[in-house]
């Protein structure tokens, strides 16, 4: 069932990748087609607090599913393969449910942090859970990150730990309706 949330405001442009030809990547920022005052149902995937948290629209829905098969066409493809652990790169990396997604690789030591795309997650892994996206599969990270950061519009800036706390347990993994009421000029480059 779709529940209702606050008006939302959406933070405009998300990451896609583009390979240099050196075989290195770059993320640059996809502009989203949606309209101020536009509603879009949206499942939540990732709360940090009230100020930052991610969904991804349900109109994606079938995206996420091929690319999903795909992911998983491409690590079996891979299995055994080293990784190259350099910050900045783009990976299939498994996730605490035990799936795999596309990844990109945030920071390798002290510990591997690795930033879901798809869902707007950053976790730490195990190495072991890493794979390389070779260049025969590169054409997955010129799919935009199916991720789509919001924020609560009329939040106050200084929201308490306690509110964000009861936020992240009840938005995380429900389906709302979102209102787009402003959005940031993401920029369209370099991220």
């Amino acid at each position: 069932a779709t529940t209702e949330i606050y008006t939302l405001s959406l933070h405009d442009a998300l990451p896609i990748y583009s390979m240099r030809s050196d075989g290195t990547y770059d993320m640059l920022r996809s502009a989203l087609e949606m309209e101020v005052g536009s509603q879009e149902k949206v499942w939540i995937t990732c709360v940090k607090n009230v100020h930052e948290f991610y969904g991804q629209l349900e109109r994606h829905s079938g995206e996420i599913e091929k690319l999903n098969k795909q992911i998983e066409f491409f690590r079996g493809q891979l299995q055994g393969t080293k990784c190259s652990l350099s910050p900045g790169a783009p990976c299939f990396a498994k996730y605490c449910d035990g799936q795999w997604y596309r990844g990109h690789l945030k920071i390798t030591k002290p510990i591997i942090l690795v930033h879901f795309l798809d869902y707007g997650d950053i976790v730490a892994v195990n190495k072991s859970d890493i794979l390389p996206v070779p260049y025969w599969a590169s054409e997955i990270m010129f799919i935009r990150a199916q991720a789509v950061e919001f924020n609560l519009s009329d939040a106050p800036a200084d929201t308490s730990s306690e509110v964000n706390r009861w936020f992240e347990n009840y938005a995380t993994g429900q389906h709302f309706t979102a209102t787009l009421l402003e959005k940031y000029p993401g920029e369209i480059g370099r991220a």
